[in-house]
């Protein structure tokens, strides 16, 4: 059966959402909601330290303003990270990457997010060395489940350079054509395929398997969609309704 994987947590960017996004808060009521595992944003701070952030600016998710690389952890952190949610002003923030593993234990799938040009762009390979620092540092490494995924192909390959044992996942957006997905996530290194779940189909699925890839898809809020790529044996559900699709394959 699929896993369910909270998106951002059980975060929303709905107006009055009850959990902001990717926080600790909205990672623990994901798993309460069914999650078997979460998913979350990182960008890096000016002191290179990996902080839990979709965005490369904090106006949309904070009460700060800037870019991410421009402000150090403690900074980012006086900021309240829950801005459009219910828990506003009851001291939410945006935690480290090392805060997030030090207060779960399930399975989680890191997405490392590089600056569009908006912000500064850190080297990609400094960008590599803090994320996994942190991530061989967890107490649970090497017995959580955990997949580092990313847009940036190019990083995936700096990461793949700097750890030969890491699982990694390439995530698809806009590129419509899958005919060389499987191949080029292959030269890579990546053990997982991560498009849009519109992009999905049978053969895709059928073909990800024979290639030995791992097929993981995002962001599946429809439910007979979800039971519909379950059925294609898509590995990995990332959702804003993990218990809506959680109880949905546990009764299919």
């Amino acid at each position: 059966m699929s896993i369910v994987c909270g998106h951002r947590g059980l975060g929303t960017t709905r107006p009055g959402a009850s959990f902001p996004e990717n926080t600790i808060e909205s990672i623990v009521a994901a798993q309460a909601a069914g999650a078997e595992m979460v998913e979350f944003d990182v960008q890096i701070t000016r002191d290179d330290v990996p902080v839990l952030m979709h965005d490369d600016t904090l106006e949309r998710t904070t009460t700060g303003s800037g870019c991410v690389s421009a402000w150090s952890l403690a900074e980012v952190q006086a900021c309240d990270a829950a801005v459009g949610s219910a828990l506003r002003g009851q001291g939410v923030r945006a935690p480290s990457l090392a805060e997030v593993l030090a207060a779960v234990s399930m399975p989680l799938n890191v997405e490392i997010k590089v600056a569009d040009g908006t912000c500064r762009r850190h080297d990609a390979a400094r960008v590599a060395e803090v994320v996994l620092a942190v991530l061989r540092a967890d107490p649970l490494a090497g017995t959580r489940g955990l997949i580092i995924s990313s847009f940036d192909l190019e990083l995936l390959r700096v990461v793949r350079a700097q750890d030969a044992r890491v699982r990694l996942g390439w995530l698809i957006e806009q590129d419509a054509d899958p005919s060389g997905w499987i191949a080029r996530a292959l030269d890579v290194g990546c053990e997982a395929l991560h498009p849009h779940h519109a992009f999905i189909t049978a053969s895709l699925a059928e073909r990800c398997a024979a290639a030995g890839l791992e097929l993981n898809t995002w962001t599946v809020n429809d439910v007979p969609r979800a039971l519909q790529l379950a059925r294609w044996g898509v590995h990995t559900l990332i959702t804003d309704d993990p218990a809506g699709v959680a109880h949905a394959l546990a009764h299919q």
